[in-house]
């Protein structure tokens, strides 16, 4: 991502805590909650066609 003429980083490690851009912080929730929905949808149908 720019802003302006700087490159923006995705994450950032500094004193021992990891910094996201509000980005890729949106991104990786999207990810884990659209697995979290797989996840419950494969638990749904495994219980009810048993």
């Amino acid at each position: 991502m720019k802003t302006g003429n700087k490159v923006e980083k995705k994450f950032i490690h500094k004193n021992g805590t990891t910094y996201f851009s509000k980005r890729t912080e949106q991104q990786i929730l999207f990810v884990l909650t659209s697995a979290m929905l797989l996840w419950g949808l494969v638990e749904g149908i495994s219980s009810y066609l048993n």
